[in-house]
Order: C-alpha cells, then structure tokens, then sequence
C-alpha cells in the first residue's frame, strides 16, 4: 500500500511543480522599477526606457504616454520625444496591478545652441538705438515679426518707454508709462489688430530718483503716442507681494508672476490659468503708501500717497503650481548674477540671468546665462552660459560692440525659437538693443 502511494507521488510531482512555476511567474513580479525617474531631452531625440526587473518573455507589458504630442511610447518601451512639454510614460504588467511611471521632460532643440560662438545666423537684430540713451528692460516679438522693447527713461527716472519697431530697423513709435516702475518684465499679447502690455504699474519712487518696489502690473492696450500714469487698463495684484511681474503663454493659457524683495533671499514663481485671471471680477483696494512726481516741470510735486484703485486680485485664485529660486552666493547655481527677466511657455519658466562688463575690454567678456525649470520647480536644464556674447573679437567683428559690453534684458520663447535680448554700448556709449535667436 505505501508502495502504490509512493508511486503516485512520484507521478504527480512534476505536475505540481509546473503548477508551482505557472503562479510564480506572474506573482513573483510584485513591482516595477525604472532605472531612472526622470529624463530631460530635447526635440527629435528617441531613447529605451529600461526596468531594473527581468521581464520573462511570455510576459506583456503595456506602455502608455499622458500625452502623445510630447512624446510617444511604443510596445518595446521606445519612447520619442515630439515637442516640448512634459509627459509621464506608464507601464503596466498585463493581467495584472503591477506599474510605474517615469517622467520625460522634452525641451525644445534650440536649448541645444546657447552655447554655439556669435554668427550671422543668431543676430535677429543689432544696434537699434530706441527713444532715449538708456538700456532695455525687456522686449517682446509679434508673430508677425515686429519687435516691442521696453526702455528706461534716463534723465526721466520716472518714465518707462514702450517702444515698437521692426528688427534692424529704427523705432516707429511708443507709449510712455508714467510711474509704472522698472520694468524688468514685459509681455505682448495680441488680439486681432491689437497689441496688448504686461508690465508692472504702480512702482514707488526711491532715495536715488529710480522707481521699483511696484505692488502691481497691467495689462493696457498699445497706443502709439499715449502716455498712462500709474496704472492703466486691467490691473492685477497679489496681497503683501512687491517687485511682481508678469509672462505670458496665451497659446497654453498661463499667466506667470515672479515676485521678490522686502529683505527675503528668494524671488518666487507662481503659475495660473490665464482665462482664470482675466475673468476675475475687479475688487477695490488701496495699495501700501507709494511716493511720486518732481521730475518734470508741470507734472506733480513730490508726494506719497496710498493710493486706493480697482484691481484683480490673484489671492482669490488657487495658482496651478509655484516655487522658489534662492539668491546663490556660488556662481555655478541659478540666482547669483542679476535677474534680467524670465518667460513661460510649454510648461516650462525660463530663468535668465547676467551682468556687463563696465564698458571695458579690460574687465573681460559680459556674461549671461538660462536655466529651466517646470512649473513644479523642478531644474530641467541646468544653468548655461551664453557663449555668443563670451568673444570680444566676435562682438566687434559682427558691428556690434568693441568693447564687450552686453548687458542681459530680457528673454522670449516663441516662434519656434529662444530670444534673448542685450543692452550693448561701445566707445560712443550709445546704449542699443540687440537681440539673438536659436532656433
């Protein structure tokens, strides 16, 4: 009887051995784990997404991408990256819970040829001398080429010069904006025939003449030969906030606002809905005391008032995300040179930075650089340097300045391609506006 019992062990074994097999071939892969979480890469670049885990064969895997048009992920784990913006890739074990997710951060290919040497290819438009003998603040370009700067007033601290005109051409025409601020900012946005300004608006006059400190920014149509005060069309504000200015993606529908001062080390970020800004109702509130007037005559005398106006007010709305860059004592981090102005597009901010070099061969080369970052905070392209602007011989071989001087002011992210735009000055001490393209 043991013996019959035995034998039927015996042939049953392998049985339950195949059986044993088959469940630990799905039970055994409790989880998914990618070799990396994040990849940041450029337009046009293919990559292997790869699982520390040993897929048996018989296995199906099923991969999935947030958003096709960014980047696409085929049944092999091959994911290619479509056009800027951000997408999560998702694989899952079929009949099964098991997944993981990495993140794929697609920059756009211009990124790739900030650090190319000065050529005819990158100048978009050299030495255009504006209204007055100052530097740019900032610029914007239409899509249909035309070029708005923004230009401090010199001799008139208190002005603000919306100046437009074509690349390489002289100014057409420009508004002045009285009282405004700095503005270390500036947007257009269009809407038919019309052009739009964001820049900041109720600044306060300093000790040294020069106005900042604003606790808004407007968004006030175009007039060629008009001057606002103060502020002007819609304006917006953000409770306890100075130093804010805003950027604009009207294609995606984001409204970024950088705000900075009162003795904190960080200047912060915060992202909305566009349509969410522009549809709030105006409120009534009166600003923190502001001082103006006095540097023109028949204009106003000097005085400080606190000054109560209609506004929008951003506090009422959830932003979609924000973040924080710190001030860096270390010249290889983000945050130690010069803030020079920043742009939003495709999900992205475009943090841009520098300083010139005195007007002096002998101080060396101007520098600037760009970092990105995702609207989360995240650094997707690290701190770069501008090398078009790093050869004196290259700026003054190409008419553009003989002694190095390129001052950083202001960035844009459209058309297809990155702007950055220069204040230069040479041995005239003409200050100009230049601006150079990738694409």
């Amino acid at each position: 009887m043991c013996r019959q019992i035995f034998g039927f062990f015996v042939i049953l074994l392998p049985f339950l051995w195949l059986i044993s097999c088959d469940k630990n071939s799905t039970s055994d892969l409790e989880a998914l784990t990618f070799t990396r979480e994040n990849w940041f890469v450029s337009e046009g670049e293919a990559f292997q997404l790869v699982l520390e885990e040993t897929v048996p064969a018989e296995m199906k895997l099923i991969w999935k991408s947030t958003d096709e048009s960014v980047a696409s992920v085929d049944r092999n784990g091959v994911v290619s990256a479509k056009k800027a913006g951000f997408a999560e890739i998702t694989v899952l074990l079929s009949e099964s819970k098991v997944t993981s997710s990495v993140n794929v951060f697609v920059l756009k290919k211009a990124l790739d040829k900030i650090g190319s040497q000065l050529s005819n290819e990158l100048i978009y438009s050299k030495g255009t001398y504006l209204v007055r003998n100052t530097v740019i603040q900032c610029f914007d370009i239409a899509q249909d080429g035309t070029v708005f700067y923004d230009q401090l007033g010199g001799g008139l601290p208190h002005v603000i010069f919306v100046v437009r005109g074509q690349a390489n051409q002289p100014y057409s025409d420009y508004m002045q904006l009285k009282y405004f601020g700095h503005g270390t900012n500036m947007a257009i946005e269009e809407q038919g025939s019309n052009a739009y300004v964001w820049i900041n608006s109720n600044g306060t006059k300093k000790s040294d003449g020069s106005y900042g400190s604003n606790q808004t920014f407007s968004r006030l149509k175009y007039e060629a030969g008009g001057v606002a005060e103060k502020y002007s069309g819609e304006t917006y504000y953000l409770p306890e906030k100075t130093n804010i200015h805003p950027a604009v993606d009207v294609e995606n529908d984001l409204l970024a606002v950088t705000t900075s001062g009162g003795g904190d080390p960080f200047r912060y970020f915060y992202f909305y809905k566009l349509s969410e800004a522009k549809a709030l109702a105006e409120e009534q509130v009166t600003l923190s005391a502001l001082t103006f007037g006095g540097e023109e005559a028949g204009g106003p005398m000097e005085q400080t008032e606190k000054r109560t106006l209609k506004v929008k007010n951003l506090g009422k709305l959830t932003p979609v995300s924000f973040f924080k860059v710190s001030q860096s004592v270390s010249p290889e981090k983000t945050g130690y040179y010069a803030f020079q102005g920043f742009d939003v597009a495709d999900g992205y901010l475009y943090f841009y930075e520098g300083e010139g070099n005195e007007n002096t061969v002998s101080s060396g080369p101007s520098n600037a650089f760009v970092s990105v970052f995702s609207m989360d905070g995240t650094l997707v392209k690290i701190k770069t340097k501008i090398q078009a602007i790093s050869d004196l011989n290259d700026l003054e071989k190409y008419g553009i300045t003989a002694t190095g001087y390129m001052e950083a002011e202001g960035i844009k992210v459209k058309n297809d391609g990155v702007y950055l735009g220069f204040a230069s000055k040479s041995t005239d001490d003409k200050r100009k506006a230049n601006i150079l393209v990738y694409r």
